[in-house]
């Protein structure tokens, strides 16, 4: 009896720890809204995709042509040079591209961000260094590079099920998303853990899963909020044909403008969050005063 006892106090005690962990995070993730030298690196990010669209919709025209007409022509064909047809097929041209600059420049922006978040700790004493966060380019890379890996896998194997049971079809758009979430959170934690404690790829990885066992619903949240409020945006966009036939096209880029800087603010929160709860984690540890 005595043991029950004590086992339903160290559980009760636990659960209220991560209630606690749960509240504190949030309330430091508020406040770093305020910090105002954090947006830089996602106002950055944000005029690299904002140079992209640009390129993409004045693609017909010096210096975007350059780049952007054979990138265009070689997507969608011959037939994107004739309006709306661009417009058309800019969110699927524009994500493509996205996806790449996150590849190459977006996980230095993301580990920058991280940096920011931590080192504004008033306690942690270090300075916020991009070249901390270039050193460690390659291992970010190979994360982003196993990360897609498995979510383009996954959507593969789905796309396979789909094809076997095509009545079941309709389940695959949720079952997908819920993928990218559960894989992003189970590496949400990797970013920082190579920018902040320098872990290799392997470890980072490894670390990164015993804190999202910690910490599952913060991080879960942190992760899958910002999927959430964007899809509307996602369903909007799968809607162009519509939207050129029966508004007017330009309203298309200003769609994915208005994203972009949406996306912007959730990341914010996202990233900001992730760092928030390893923070915490430093603290109980001991490895950072309160």
């Amino acid at each position: 009896m005595r043991t029950q006892v004590v086992e339903e106090t160290g559980s009760l005690k636990k659960n209220r720890s991560k209630i606690m962990v749960l509240w504190d995070t949030v309330m430091m993730t508020l406040r770093s809204f305020k910090n105002f030298r954090a947006y830089k690196p996602f106002f950055l990010f944000f005029f690299m995709q904002v140079t992209v669209l640009m390129g993409l919709v004045f693609f017909l025209f010096p210096p975007f042509s350059w780049v952007f007409l054979p990138f265009s022509k070689m997507i969608a064909g011959e037939a994107i040079v004739h309006y709306p047809n661009n417009m058309i097929v800019l969110p699927q041209l524009f994500d493509l591209l996205s996806m790449v600059l996150s590849g190459i420049v977006g996980i230095i922006i993301s580990g920058y961000a991280s940096h920011v978040f931590f080192f504004a700790y008033p306690n942690n004493e270090d300075s916020i260094s991009l070249r901390a966060v270039l050193a460690k380019y390659p291992y970010l890379f190979l994360i982003w590079c196993l990360q897609m890996a498995l979510i383009l896998g996954s959507f593969h194997g789905l796309a396979e099920l789909a094809s076997t049971y095509p009545a079941a079809g309709k389940y695959f758009g949720p079952v997908r998303t819920l993928l990218v979430v559960l894989l992003s959170s189970v590496f949400a934690y990797t970013t920082v853990l190579i920018v902040i404690q320098r872990e290799n790829v392997l470890n980072a990885v490894k670390e990164s899963f015993v804190l999202f066992k910690e910490h599952t619903v913060i991080t879960f949240l942190a992760v899958s909020i910002p999927v959430i409020l964007h899809l509307p945006y996602q369903f909007v966009m799968s809607k162009t044909p519509s939207i050129a036939r029966n508004l007017n096209p330009e309203v298309i880029p200003a769609i994915i403008a208005a994203g972009m800087l949406f996306s912007m603010l959730t990341n914010f929160f996202s990233i900001s969050t992730i760092v928030q709860v390893y923070l915490k984690k430093q603290m109980v540890e001991g490895k950072i005063s309160h």
